[in-house]
């Protein structure tokens, strides 16, 4: 990489950055005054995927502020976009870091409204697989289902920092060789000295794959944001970009802690940190050359 290109990107970078603190000052004015202290984070890119989970979304906050990010690209009318005005807070964000770096930005300005509780979600439609659309189905079930209320006191409450969807709660092993140096990168800045153990035992720690979930505003300041000159152009990679590598750390503090939990729609409780479920797509029978 020559010396132009270096420059080129720490400043790329750098504005960045300095997008991302205007946007949170603006949410910061706008949160004023906003009631409760528990609030939804949404990622839109696909307008019928949000409108799938808008009502529910909107009636699991008890009336609290919904931010909706919104990255520059996304395939909405000028309609949709002012359709989005009405149901929450708009927070106009670059395309970078798919759901996880916009949602870790905009955490701050919920700890300052005095939020404790957040629902944490997104419009996944995964083009290049068949699963998206049950995948997105099913965790909306489980983490907007009967026990909802339950979770949001759990959190609320400071039982626990995380409560996420159980059928999605895969072995950190799972892809991990494709996002290995960031996932090394990012968990070292989240949990310090514990890094050595979790990276040394892998499977016997998980995550939660997709990144929705309930999550204390705490655990979310815990995940290191990542800084503009990290993060590039999305251009449809579906893995080794920081997104995916902080979709494994987001939550492992609170695993780490004992205080991650898990539901489905008729049971809430404890999550093991250890998992042995994997995803379809990942067994050795469903990948090409491998088993």
């Amino acid at each position: 990489m020559t010396a132009t290109v270096r420059l080129r990107r720490t400043l790329a970078g750098l504005r960045l950055d300095a997008g991302y603190v205007r946007s949170r000052r603006r949410l910061d004015h706008r949160l004023r005054g906003c009631p409760g202290d528990v609030a939804a984070v949404a990622h839109v890119w696909y307008a019928d995927e949000w409108l799938q989970m808008r009502d529910r979304v909107l009636g699991a906050v008890e009336g609290g502020p919904v931010v909706l990010t919104v990255p520059d690209g996304a395939p909405l009318t000028d309609a949709q976009r002012r359709a989005l005005e009405h149901d929450g807070l708009v927070v106009e964000v670059p395309n970078r870091g798919r759901d996880v770096v916009p949602f870790l930005h905009v955490a701050p300005s919920l700890r300052r409204a005095g939020v404790r509780a957040v629902l944490k979600v997104h419009t996944k439609r995964s083009e290049h697989s068949t699963i998206g659309a049950s995948w997105l189905a099913t965790t909306l079930e489980e983490l907007l289902g009967p026990r909802r209320a339950e979770a949001v006191e759990v959190v609320r409450g400071g039982r626990a920092d995380v409560v996420g969807p159980r059928s999605h709660y895969y072995p950190l092993t799972v892809a991990l060789e494709g996002n290995r140096p960031l996932v090394e990168r990012y968990v070292r800045r989240a949990v310090g000295p514990e890094a050595g153990r979790v990276l040394a035992r892998p499977a016997e720690h998980g995550f939660f794959a997709g990144t929705m979930m309930w999550l204390s505003v705490d655990e979310a300041l815990a995940v290191p944001r990542p800084r503009g000159q990290e993060l590039r152009r999305e251009q449809g990679l579906i893995d080794g970009t920081p997104a995916h590598a902080l979709e494994r750390v987001l939550g492992l503090r609170a695993q780490l802690a004992g205080r991650a939990w898990s539901m489905t729609v008729s049971s809430l409780g404890p999550q093991p940190a250890r998992s042995t479920t994997e995803p379809e797509w990942f067994r050795p029978e469903r990948r090409p050359g491998l088993g």
